[in-house]
């Protein structure tokens, strides 16, 4: 897992990539240095959060009493050695070293040499060395007291307490150096002793720790993996949830993932909405332009003002299919819904994205084709989650990088499956699938071509719906003309459509935040954009 170091502590104010707001000057969008302090917006933050892990046990360095010397007597039999005499039972043989079994001798923890006291250096003066239940490492016959050893053998790290004993389960804070004790990282280490590193789950939260030094996370971190912005409290390291205070500003963290939330929010617990701006995730205070509209929030709390209208994200009805995919469900033998799509349907830009699973789809010039995980978090394995919420099932045949009317149409029979109704959805790979210097009449043609077979498949319980809409096109025409062309072929023909394209469009706007702000490339859309597009996908559908 690869993490990024960035401060999200900015003021900020979008417009078509800046955001302009009364409360600060328009400043374009920037990263600053871990070590600097963001300017504060609107009212003061609040204090530090309390701290949210547990204080670590401490070791005991402490030395135990040493045992009194108990009266002995000689023994004329033993040459004038002394016996150890048990003060509650005088009469009892000496040297009894188990009460129970008096002639039970004690068992040396080295048995090879029994008249040892302690740990020793192993062979050759450097390794491990064990003793009492502990283990320990010289160097040339020297104890590593106080600092860290890496053993070539383990391919680990390990610390050791000023005791000598090796740390296991806790967390050890080094020191740049001795001179220096004032500066250094915390790191942690598990039960084996070896050094933790990546996420880590404890003390009842989320950590992070460096997958090459160990230091432990704080502040603000990018998990690339799952394509989202965390912070990490500044003292415990522990991941923090909700909305918080950091360095002058309020920021809203996921209750369940953590991650940093951008655009219109409900605070319930204070009944107010606000807006958090991207990239930064402040909330944003004063008068801000948002889109192509001001917004009025409160100076001290953030809170939308009354008597304005927030921006809805429930689309016009125009945009959805004329026949809700509930009332198709309802329909008699209708218990399962394949989807036909490309790498968007598939699922491509979301946290965790898995290729394919092991369910075979087809095979075409001796390649085969899977269908994709369904358990990734994306839009169509939530679509998933509804149909199987009715009692339906649900065969995902979109493709990656080869979902075209194209593709389809080569694979023949083998595409259309043997479900009992039909998602269709074209346009982001179906420009130019045939060739470069294809026309909108040519897209139309091939589109209806396609259509007509899974529509006299299944018959006629099809919707069809066209793409969301990219970043960046550059084609003989528009995702936009495919949406209206798309509508027109389905009108002709009776088949039901929805306009993804403009559903998303409308749901994205929403939020106040650039396009840009829900893909990962321009094209796939990322966290923010999955659950754009399965609001919009689910409004479409009429489920």
């Amino acid at each position: 897992m690869s993490v990024r170091f960035l401060s999200l502590r900015a003021s900020l104010a979008v417009t078509c990539g800046l955001m302009l707001c009364a409360t600060g000057a328009l400043a374009p969008v920037s990263a600053f240095a871990a070590d600097e302090t963001a300017p504060a917006i609107g009212a003061p933050a609040p204090a530090d959060a309390e701290d949210a892990a547990d204080d670590l046990p401490a070791g005991d360095d402490s030395a135990g009493d040493a045992d009194a010397e108990l009266p002995g007597s000689e023994d004329p039999d033993t040459d004038g050695g002394s016996d150890t005499v048990d003060p509650e039972n005088p009469d009892a043989p000496g040297d009894a070293d188990d009460p129970e079994d008096p002639d039970t001798p004690e068992t040396p923890d080295n048995p090879d040499n029994p008249d040892q006291t302690g740990p020793e250096a192993p062979a050759g003066g450097t390794g491990w060395s064990v003793w009492a239940g502990e283990r320990y490492w010289y160097d040339d016959g020297v104890m590593a007291r106080d600092k860290q050893v890496y053993d070539p053998g383990t391919d680990a790290w390990y610390w050791f307490d000023a005791d000598g004993t090796m740390a296991t389960d806790k967390d050890v804070f080094i020191p740049v150096s001795n001179e220096d004790r004032s500066r250094g990282k915390w790191v942690r280490y598990d039960g084996e002793g070896h050094m933790v590193k990546g996420e880590d789950f404890r003390y009842g939260g989320w950590y992070y720790l460096d997958p090459i030094t160990g230091e432990m996370a704080k502040g603000f971190r990018y998990i690339e993996q799952s394509q989202k912005w965390v912070f990490y409290d500044y003292t415990t390291g522990k991941m923090l949830y909700g909305e918080q205070g950091i360095d002058g500003s309020w920021y809203y963290l996921d209750e369940v993932t953590g991650a940093v939330t951008y655009g219109w929010h409900y605070l319930a617990s204070q009944n107010k909405t606000v807006y958090y701006s991207w990239p930064a995730g402040t909330m944003v205070h004063g008068d801000c332009l948002i889109g192509q509209t001001w917004y009025r929030f409160d100076p001290y709390t953030g809170a939308f003002a009354g008597g304005q209208q927030r921006p809805s994200t429930t689309i016009p009805a125009g945009f959805a299919s004329a026949l809700p995919l509930d009332t198709l469900l309802s329909s008699e033998g209708v218990d399962s819904v394949r989807i036909l799509g490309d790498s968007i349907m598939a699922g491509l830009g979301a946290p965790g994205f898995v290729p394919g699973s092991e369910n075979l789809l087809f095979s075409l010039d001796g390649e085969s084709y899977y269908e994709p995980s369904a358990s990734v978090d994306c839009a169509a394995n939530r679509l998933r989650s509804a149909l199987a919420a009715r009692g339906a099932t649900m065969v995902n045949a979109s493709v990656s990088g080869r979902g075209s009317m194209n593709f389809f149409n080569r694979l023949g029979e083998d595409a259309l499956g043997d479900e009992d109704a039909a998602i269709v959805i074209l346009g982001t790979n179906d420009r130019g699938a045939y060739d470069r210097t294809e026309t909108l009449a040519d897209f139309r043609r091939y589109a209806g071509e396609l259509l007509t077979r899974v529509a006299e498949r299944y018959q006629g319980r099809m919707i069809v719906l066209s793409s969301m809409p990219v970043v960046r096109e550059a084609y003989n025409f528009s995702l936009a003309e495919v949406s209206s062309t798309l509508r027109s072929l389905c009108s002709e023909h009776g088949w039901a459509f929805g306009s993804l394209y403009d559903a998303y469009r409308y749901v994205a706007s929403a939020e106040g935040l650039p396009l840009e702000a829900f893909y990962t490339d321009g094209t796939h859309p990322n966290r923010l954009g999955q659950e754009v597009l399965w609001s919009a996908l689910s409004q479409v559908l009429r489920i």
